[in-house]
């Protein structure tokens, strides 16, 4: 059977779940924290692009919905604000929050939120 016919005989199958379809791997994504000239703020930048569209941004009173990955950063505590544009991620926290501490929480919810598990 030939390319043209195989394409034909999938098509007409009463059985599309048998249709053989590509299916995408979805890789790890890759987190690389850089520090930024306000020591609250650290920029998280990613091997992808961190949002669907446009930038994000997420603080106090911002509809969990309109930035699922900012809600999911400002949920970890000690988050002011959650900046998401291009390949990167910008988090800034409060005076008392230690990045030390922080900084391993929103690279897990980074790596969550593109579908790893966080170890």
């Amino acid at each position: 059977m030939d390319r043209a016919e195989g394409a034909m005989h999938r098509q007409r199958s009463p059985y599309p779940y048998l249709v053989p379809r590509t299916i995408r791997k979805v890789l790890p994504v890759q987190v690389s924290p850089e520090p930024t000239p306000n020591p609250n703020a650290i920029k998280f930048t990613l091997d992808r692009p961190s949002t669907d569209g446009g930038a994000e941004t997420f603080k106090t009173g911002t509809d969990p919905a309109a930035s699922p990955l900012g809600a999911g950063i400002f949920a970890l505590g000690d988050v002011t604000n959650v900046f998401a544009t291009a390949n990167f991620v910008s988090v800034t926290k409060t005076d008392t929050a230690d990045w030390n501490d922080l900084g391993p929480k929103v690279v897990q919810t980074i790596e969550a939120h593109f579908g790893e598990v966080a170890s």
